[in-house]
């Protein structure tokens, strides 16, 4: 089996080859598709996962795909899904996780889970529609803090609450270090996503940036550096055009990826 779940990383060139590589190994495990996806930053402060930036589908149905790449901010879009308003409920878990998981939607929506939420319930009953019935999830983290996740799903006509054995995990794990390192080396996905400053950041706008990052609102902030509130939103404005970022979050992940906020991470900057 180990042999079988080998990845020929010098035969892959593109994303197609990848697909064509990984496609069957889900299928002789049990599952019926899969999704691979990279962010830069793993997790922000707030505990909330970072941006999305690139993601490959291994067979996924295509409206699930969309909806999820929609979800990200990845694909625009005219009429919102209704996943937009919230995170992921799988990547909430797992960006905090170093181990894979399984996850089955009956009983999540059942018995509950953790972060629930209106917005997470309505993305399980989403995909669920859908036909997916079960997720194993497999996190691969860098000491950059970059977050790889190989997803594998399972439909109705697949479904079995059963999760991989422990053999089927260890070498689900090789793969997907083996994955991320494609992801570098061949597709180039660090190039990819690296954000670009169109102009140096004020030390206000990291200000501001930092207690975001932290999870605090635009009042929250404006106690903590003694300011008005819309300049505090100016500010934040100001930095998601600086930083190419469509949103406040995104403009944290940004510039975390771009080393912006490190020396913050432990540090108040409250003004005197």
């Amino acid at each position: 089996m180990a042999d079988f779940f080998q990845l020929d990383s010098q035969t892959i060139e593109t994303e197609e080859d990848l697909i064509n590589q990984v496609y069957p190994i889900i299928k002789e495990i049990g599952f019926s598709a899969g999704l691979f996806s990279y962010t830069p930053v793993g997790w922000l402060p707030s505990r909330n996962p970072g941006v999305v930036r690139r993601a490959i589908s291994i067979g996924l149905k295509e409206e699930i795909f969309d909806s999820w790449l929609q979800h990200h901010n990845l694909k625009p879009t005219l009429s919102p899904s209704p996943m937009s308003h919230s995170f992921d409920v799988f990547r909430k878990q797992m960006v905090n996780r170093i181990s894979p998981k399984m996850f089955s939607l009956n009983q999540m929506l059942s018995k509950g889970y953790e972060y629930r939420s209106p917005a997470g319930d309505r993305w399980l009953r989403k995909i669920k529609h859908s036909g997916v019935e079960q997720l194993f999830s497999v996190p691969h983290f860098s000491v950059r803090s970059e977050f790889w996740s190989l997803g594998l799903f399972r439909y109705a006509e697949d479904s079995d609450d059963t999760p991989p054995t422990a053999e089927q995990s260890a070498t689900l794990v090789k793969l997907v270090t083996d994955l991320a390192e494609v992801s570098i080396e061949k597709l180039h996905w660090r190039e990819i996503a690296k954000d670009k400053i169109k102009k140096p950041l004020t030390k206000r706008e990291l200000d501001c940036l930092y207690w975001a990052s932290k999870g605090h609102t635009a009042e929250e902030t404006a106690d903590e550096l003694n300011l008005q509130v819309e300049t505090i939103r100016k500010y934040i404005k100001n930095a998601c055009y600086k930083l190419n970022a469509r949103n406040k979050v995104s403009a944290v992940s940004n510039a975390h990826q771009l080393g912006l906020l490190g020396y913050t991470l432990d540090v108040s900057v409250k003004s005197e």
